[in-house]
């Protein structure tokens, strides 16, 4: 490598690859001491970010002089450069300039992980063994490292018990069990990763069974334990999911017993709270055989056989193991690509319009659209006392009218769902649809009717003295949302005035009108000030005097300074208790 990490990092080069926002926030960091622990040793700089929480960080120079880094942080953990790998950057310049300085001076630099090595190499082998047995004593994560090494690399045959020991540890269910009361945070995430990543080099050395056992083990205890711990950063759930991966690699190469194997897939996947072997029948299908799929078919249809059937009406229930069993044998009879099949065991439940609206898109995605439309429509018919149609299915059939010219009927459909539920998404489905009819004049008549009923329904809310949030407040909020999103800004602020709106769109009304109409911005920015400050908080003060700087420039657009002035000394008068606001307000440059 022709230079060090740190003699390639810089302030510039941080900000790159961090972005402004986490460059500030790791800069704060390094300004206030919170990196610990610098040390550089064969290309990678270590250190501690301590913040809320303490992050181990790493930076290296990887191929085409990019910058390799890891934190532990949650951040970091979605690929992105976080505000600790700033702060340790930023420190690494720091440590350069400063070694620098002290070299040119003639003074000497401190002691780096360089010396200790060149010091190590001059002990004898026994006293560093010594050495590093104390540290193993101390260390669980270097302890379980090196059991694992040995137990790998044993060369009677791989030492599956100790990876067991190790596992238990791990998972915390060595020494207790879980109970009700135990719900704790979970710190062994490093460990999981490297269990893992010793499981994976069993595989590589064509340790197959060994693989298929510990697998098998530590899915057992992670589907445990991830029912008794938090975890924040997702380990457990991460090496799930890679331990299943190892786990059908494994078979795919060991090609264990098929029967025995579908008996343990069948089990866990039955019992299986976290998904972790979902679809085995497909995933596994290969491995199986006909053998194993025939004995994991029948275990399942005798499950299957011991639930009832459900019509429609019926209370929906997943009770038990029912949505385990159905998915299973749903991923049979897709394995086996038969669509009748999967109808017969979707058929078993129809408790809701959901179902049959399934069953309708197996057929049409099968190019049946003959029987797609049979079940589509009976998925309505079977519900009379339906209070409205499930959105799912209702689009299905209309969708279905539409492509064969049954223009009338999708758009019955399509109103009955804006009817039951007047909102913008419906007002947008029924648009779309509209316009597959006649889109130059369809959706004029359309959107008349629709605003009509709007207006209606607010009319009716108002008079019950209903107030229920979102788009169906007691006011013009829903009319005021659809003239903005149609580009009418007049038509919106008519209907705001006339029947009030939230206010977000008050304020979005605001830096509409502002331009042309400010004496309509600056009446709804001050409007608002007032009964902000009475919330008596540092937030609300500070949303407060954002808006007030509104007024300023409105006012100054109008002509008006003089009376921003006067407005500004009553506030301080009116308000002159308040001091957090108080004071904020001085600070500001008016």
């Amino acid at each position: 490598m022709s230079k060090s990490v740190a003699e390639f990092l810089s302030r510039q080069l941080l900000l790159d690859y961090a972005g402004s926002g986490s460059f500030e926030r790791g800069e704060k960091y390094f300004n206030s001491g919170s990196v610990f622990g610098l040390e550089e040793y064969q290309g990678k700089v270590v250190a501690k970010v301590s913040g809320t929480h303490d992050y181990r960080v790493k930076l290296w120079i990887e191929d085409k002089d990019e910058i390799g880094y890891d934190c532990d942080c949650p951040f970091a953990g979605e690929d992105n450069f976080c505000k600790h790998c700033v702060a340790v950057g930023l420190a690494c310049v720091a440590e350069r300039k400063e070694d620098s300085k002290e070299t040119s001076s003639g003074k000497k630099r401190a002691t780096n992980l360089d010396d200790i090595k060149n010091y190590l190499q001059t002990r004898e082998k026994s006293e560093l063994v010594e050495m590093l047995m104390q540290e193993v004593l101390d260390n669980e994560t270097l302890r379980g490292q090196l059991l694992l090494a040995v137990a790998r690399s044993n060369p009677q045959g791989v030492d599956v018990k100790t990876y067991r020991k190790e596992l238990k540890r791990i998972f915390k269910t060595d020494g207790h069990d879980y109970d009700d009361d135990y719900y704790g945070g979970f710190d062994n995430s490093d460990d999981v990763e490297q269990v893992v990543e010793s499981i994976e080099g069993l595989l590589e050395d064509r340790h197959y069974e060994a693989v298929i056992d510990l697998c098998e083990y530590a899915l057992k205890l992670a589907s445990k334990a991830l029912n008794y711990v938090h975890e924040s950063d997702g380990a457990i759930e991460d090496a799930m999911e890679n331990l299943q991966e190892l786990h059908l690699s494994a078979c795919e190469q060991a090609k264990p017993d098929a029967k025995n194997l579908a008996r343990r897939l069948f089990e866990y996947e039955l019992d299986d709270d976290w998904g972790t072997f979902h679809n085995a029948a497909n995933k596994y299908s290969d491995v199986l055989g006909k053998k194993g799929l025939t004995l994991y078919r029948r275990l399942i249809e005798k499950e299957w056989e011991t639930l009832p059937a459900l019509k429609p009406g019926d209370d929906k229930s997943y009770g038990g193991n029912r949505y385990r069993i159905t998915n299973m044998m749903e991923s049979l009879a897709s394995a086996e690509g038969d669509i009748e099949k999967l109808v017969e065991i979707k058929s078993r439940d129809l408790s809701s319009q959901y179902h049959y609206y399934e069953i309708a898109e197996i057929y049409r995605e099968n190019k049946k659209y003959d029987k797609a439309l049979e079940w589509a429509e009976r998925g309505i018919s079977d519900f009379p006392k339906a209070e409205k149609i499930d959105w799912r299915l209702g689009e299905f059939l209309a969708n279905e009218y539409h492509r064969r010219k049954r223009h009338d009927e999708s758009m019955r459909i399509i109103w009955k769902q804006f009817e039951k539920s007047p909102d913008l998404g419906n007002y947008d489905k029924l648009k779309e649809h509209a316009d597959k009819v006649t889109p130059e004049s369809a959706w004029q008549i359309w959107r008349e009717k629709a605003l009509e009923f709007i207006r209606q329904d607010i009319a009716e809310r108002k008079k019950n003295k209903s107030f229920v949030w979102s788009y169906h407040r007691a006011d013009n909020s829903l009319l005021v949302t659809i003239f903005l999103q149609e580009n009418l800004p007049e038509e919106a602020w008519q209907e705001a005035e006339k029947g009030g709106c939230s206010e977000d769109l008050w304020l979005k009304l605001a830096r509409i009108r502002e331009k042309e109409h400010p004496t309509d911005a600056l009446k709804i920015y001050r409007e608002r000030i007032e009964p902000k400050i009475q919330e008596t908080n540092n937030q609300a003060y500070n949303q407060a005097v954002i808006w007030i700087k509104e007024v300023k420039r409105l006012m100054s657009q109008l002509g008006r300074e003089p009376e921003f002035e006067d407005y500004l000394v009553a506030l301080r008068v009116n308000y002159k208790i308040k001091r957090n606001f108080i004071k904020l307000l001085d600070s500001t440059k008016w």
